[in-house]
């Protein structure tokens, strides 16, 4: 028996799906049901957004939060995008509080909470120029 056999691929057939995949394309023949899914995922990825904004600025003092990636930029954002959030304001001695806070508030969306004072420059300017306030 091959290593991998029954284990991540089925047993039939998966060498032919695999030729039938062309990454180039995928985005341009989704299915509608695949385009609803997609919208679907944006809206609770955005409502999840808003309530983790209002956590950092009620609980942990936050003055702004920025989301940035994939979720600010929707051309980018998939069925598996994480959430990725930047919070001005929380004290450094509260921060990873704050940081397990917001990653509980879903267990199907990954959050990801960035200072901005402790990140590189790059991924700050990124984030002013790229990212959405909420």
């Amino acid at each position: 028996m091959a290593k991998d056999e029954g284990l991540i691929f089925p047993k039939v057939g998966y060498k032919e799906k695999l030729k039938e995949y062309n990454p180039g394309q995928s985005k341009k023949y989704q299915s509608s049901q695949e385009s609803q899914l997609l919208e679907q995922s944006r809206r609770q990825a955005w409502i999840l957004v808003r309530k983790a904004a209002e956590l950092l600025k009620k609980k942990f003092g936050a003055d702004k939060v920025i989301v940035f990636g994939s979720l600010a930029n929707q051309v980018n954002f998939t069925l598996w995008s994480d959430i990725d959030l930047s919070a001005w304001g929380i004290p450094i001695d509260r921060f990873y509080a704050a940081v397990a806070e917001v990653a509980d508030l879903s267990s199907h969306f990954k959050i990801d909470l960035i200072d901005p004072e402790t990140c590189k420059s790059v991924v700050r300017d990124a984030i002013l120029t790229d990212g959405i306030e909420v």
